[in-house]
């Protein structure tokens, strides 16, 4: 989980040219506004163009993203603590490559990075919560994507759905998921009911879900479904429900 108290918002963009460079958090025992720190408490100035955020409780961290001056995707993994929500976050290492648009997962004790934009990414990056220092690649998924969902149990880290391919991308329906407890590449677990990019991706203790997302065609092509696929087995997922609208690269928070 991220934060047993708290959930946040870090990064963004406000406009085609402006970044938003603070954090945003909000209790979860009262409702009300979110309150936003300084605006220059992230290391790095940019936004992360749907890649989720991933922490162990005591701290949260971001990795890669696209920067405004260059523009340039950098490759920089960044923290903040949870207890001390008002301090800046601190650039603590680097991913095996610079991508944007990627998935994220949490294990206990590592942070983990799926694939990514440009260049139709496979990789499978980890890095240790224990000590700040770079991120290693630990295997390759199944199909190289970008704009995927992430998710996790106790001991796996699933991929679910993206877009495969560059030059005429195709959104994919695939589950994928690789073990927590050695390194490897991911397997094959399952397929969504439909091929859906920038979809937002849950976990319960038992279950992934992933909601919403569009499809690689005309503008305005979204999905307003909730998939959910089970962690005790592989299976397809089923689809349980539909969001109040259609939508996509939506956020999503968990603990």
């Amino acid at each position: 989980g991220f934060s047993p108290t708290y959930g946040y918002r870090t990064h963004g963009r406000d406009g085609p040219s402006t970044y938003v460079s603070n954090y945003d958090y909000f209790p979860f025992a009262s409702d009300g506004n979110s309150t936003g720190t300084s605006p220059a408490t992230n290391v790095n100035p940019g936004y992360y163009s749907h890649s989720e955020a991933i922490g162990n409780g005591d701290y949260v961290y971001t990795a890669g993203l696209l920067a405004p001056s260059v523009p340039a995707v950098l490759n920089s993994i960044e923290k903040f603590a949870t207890a001390s929500i008002v301090a800046s976050g601190t650039d603590v290492g680097d991913l095996t490559e610079s991508k944007r648009s990627h998935s994220g997962a949490s294990s206990s004790t590592y942070g983990y990075r799926h694939g990514g934009y440009p260049g139709n990414s496979n990789v499978i990056d980890k890095w240790p919560f224990a000590t700040d220092t770079n991120a290693s690649e630990v295997g390759n998924l199944v199909i190289a994507n970008y704009s995927s969902a992430g998710h996790q149990s106790s001991t796996y880290g699933y991929v679910s759905g993206g877009a495969s391919g560059t030059a005429e991308p195709t959104a994919v329906n695939t589950i994928t998921k690789y073990s927590f407890s050695s390194d490897g590449n991911a397997t094959d677990g399952g397929d969504l009911t439909f091929a859906t990019i920038l979809a937002g991706g849950n976990s319960s203790t038992v279950s992934g879900y992933v909601v919403g997302g569009g499809r690689v065609g005309p503008p305005g092509a979204y999905d307003n479904v909730i998939d959910k696929f089970p962690f005790a087995s592989d299976a397809n997922a089923t689809d349980v429900g539909d969001l109040t609208y259609a939508h996509d690269r939506m956020g999503t928070t968990q603990y």
